[in-house]
């Protein structure tokens, strides 16, 4: 009779387990389906820098991964002329994007796509430059989009849709003013 009452509260762990983790699940999903797929965010920072050196520092993603502490590596770089260029982004969480520069306008603006279309994100980045004094004014527009309606729930929980570009400028902010490139 032990036994069965062992067998009997083991089971009712285990259903009371599997309800709550299909009500987060749930939960997580209605919330993702609460928010629309795309979204537009924007951003703005005074670097202390002067402007050739900032765009510099940007448009060359290997530049960039000197400098924003996320990437591990750049690979398969081909500059396509004109200041445009496709890479893949390696970072140090293994994540991996691929992108292509679509607009290049030098010391002035550049538009950056993901070109791998996935489930969890996908959009662009517009980066306008201008001289602010002595410094740059650099402001980042992104269009993104979170397909997945669980993925884009888990998201909006976590962050919010400027905390990835906010954390770019800061890094770019710090690199330049320290005197990196």
């Amino acid at each position: 009779m032990a036994e069965k009452k062992k067998t009997s509260l083991a089971f009712k762990l285990l259903i009371g387990m599997a309800t709550v983790m299909v009500s987060l699940t749930g939960g997580i999903y209605a919330y993702g389906l609460s928010h629309d797929a795309e979204h537009t965010a924007t951003g703005s920072e005074v670097v202390n820098a002067p402007l050739a050196k900032v765009f510099a520092m940007q448009a060359d993603p290997r530049e960039v991964a000197k400098w924003k502490e996320q990437i591990a590596e750049v690979r398969d770089y081909k500059d396509l002329g004109g200041g445009l260029a496709s890479w893949r982004e390696v970072w140090k969480d293994d994540n991996q994007f691929d992108f292509v520069i679509t607009h290049y306008e030098h010391n002035k603006l550049l538009r950056i796509q993901i070109t791998d279309l996935n489930e969890v994100f996908y959009g662009s980045w517009t980066l306008a430059f201008e001289a602010a004094g002595e410094g740059t004014r650099v402001t980042i527009t992104e269009k993104g989009t979170i397909p997945n309606a669980f993925v884009r729930g888990a998201f909006h929980l976590s962050t919010t849709t400027d905390a990835t570009l906010k954390d770019h400028l800061s890094q770019l902010k710090v690199a330049a003013e320290r005197g990196d490139k």
